[in-house]
């Protein structure tokens, strides 16, 4: 989600990718793709779906000695056996910048018209999340921001900031939400040839419309040390804890807190694989629900190159998140709840102008002993055409883990 794309953003220097065999410019994509889904309890539809949809896709790659941006709108029109037929569009820029020899900024932003089922199922796996679905297959419009910096302020001192923004709507009248959370981070760290510890501080606001849930607002405030160490050439860990603070300027609301803690493993042993096992523990707002959890979320996700002669890569995600609901006017928690994700995907790049994928997606969520619990399979296989071969630009999202930097762009 955008919130631990925040906490990523401030990791450390991020170093632009040599492109100078890479060209700017235009770049036309389409791709066909269909699939089964099936649902238990249908609350997203009908339980057996089979569906097929086209994704026409045009980018364009802006392309400098310091600095580079690409753009990209999709729309995508899907047709259901038992669904209603759907369309959507996404637009997003993704950028990246070298303001000076020891200063670097990434700005990001995304908008987003789509119903949940098609936000689920289409969504690229390195953007699948495990997070608490709503009962309703309501049309919805997300818009996200994310800006961080660094700056080495010496060759040991090592300042980061960040902000992250997101804002949620429905599209159908009879459904309402209207959720805004906005979220900040300074961190400042130490750094050795391996090792960079330091602290960082992060605050939150959210105000939040999406009944039954009470309409609120509320203030998360984060302070925790951190320690990154570089382990070897292919291993490296973050390691950060610390407490929150949850507060809320409504009436009849209580203050809460609770220990906070953030720790990743990451495997890279080449340049086109990569495994990361990551923990986040703490308190986590839900944009498409307007909800506050104090939350466990465990992660694994990995990519690697399966063949290289015959350009066929692998990524795999699996998610389990455990949580219960913060409720501030009574100073209790809710039920506890449990979520399941597994995305796993297949592509072959048969030529310089089309690529064959395939993917399966496995999602539980299990909301205690008084509400049913769900379970969605899915299975997608599409064919994607493209004017030209691809230009192997990757603008990083998220600055390097590793203390050598020699993640960066990955």
């Amino acid at each position: 989600m955008a919130w631990r794309r925040t906490l990523a953003l401030c990791a450390a220097l991020v170093a632009i990718p040599s492109v100078a065999q890479a060209q700017a410019g235009p770049t036309g994509r389409v791709r066909y793709l269909g699939g089964y889904t099936h649902d238990s309890p249908a609350i997203y539809g009908a339980n057996d779906d089979w569906w097929a949809g086209v994704v026409p896709e045009v980018s364009y790659l802006f392309l400098e000695p310091r600095w580079m941006l690409r753009a990209t709108y999709a729309f995508t029109a899907a047709v259901h056996t038992r669904n209603p037929a759907e369309i959507a569009n996404r637009l997003s820029l993704v950028s990246s910048y070298e303001l000076s020899r020891r200063t670097n900024l990434l700005l990001s932003a995304d908008a987003n018209q789509t119903s949940l089922s098609n936000y689920l199922v289409t969504r690229p796996i390195t953007e699948t999340a495990t997070v608490l679905l709503p009962p309703s297959n309501s049309r919805f419009l997300t818009l996200t921001a994310s800006q961080g910096i660094t700056w080495e302020a010496s060759p040991n001192v090592l300042f980061g900031q960040g902000v992250d923004a997101t804002y949620v709507t429905s599209l159908d009248p009879q459904v309402t939400i209207n959720n805004v959370f906005v979220g900040a981070l300074l961190s400042l760290e130490r750094t050795w040839k391996r090792d960079a510890v330091g602290g960082e501080l992060r605050a939150a606001y959210a105000g939040v419309d999406t009944p039954p849930t009470p309409s609120g607002r509320f203030m998360t405030f984060t302070a925790a040390p951190r320690w990154r160490h570089d382990w070897s050439a292919a291993w490296s860990s973050t390691l950060a804890a610390g407490a929150s603070l949850v507060v809320s300027p409504d009436t009849g609301t209580d203050p809460f807190v609770t220990p906070s803690a953030r720790a990743a493993v990451l495997y890279s042993p080449v340049d086109d694989a990569s495994v990361e096992l990551s923990y986040t523990g703490g308190v986590t707002p839900n944009v498409l629900t307007g909800q506050l959890f104090r939350s466990h979320l465990v992660t694994v996700r990995g990519l690697t190159t399966l063949s290289e002669r015959h350009r066929v890569t692998l990524g795999a995600s699996v998610g389990f998140l455990n949580g219960r609901i913060i409720e501030l006017r009574d100073g209790a928690l809710g039920p506890e709840f449990n979520g399941l994700l597994s995305d796993a995907d297949v592509s072959w790049l048969a030529t310089d102008w089309m690529q064959l994928f395939a993917r399966a997606v496995l999602q539980a969520q299990d909301n205690g002993p008084d509400v049913e619990a769900f379970v969605r399979e899915a299975v997608i296989v599409g064919v994607q055409f493209s004017t030209r071969s691809p230009d192997g630009v990757a603008i990083p999202i998220r600055f390097p883990q590793r203390v050598d930097r020699s993640d960066a762009g990955r």
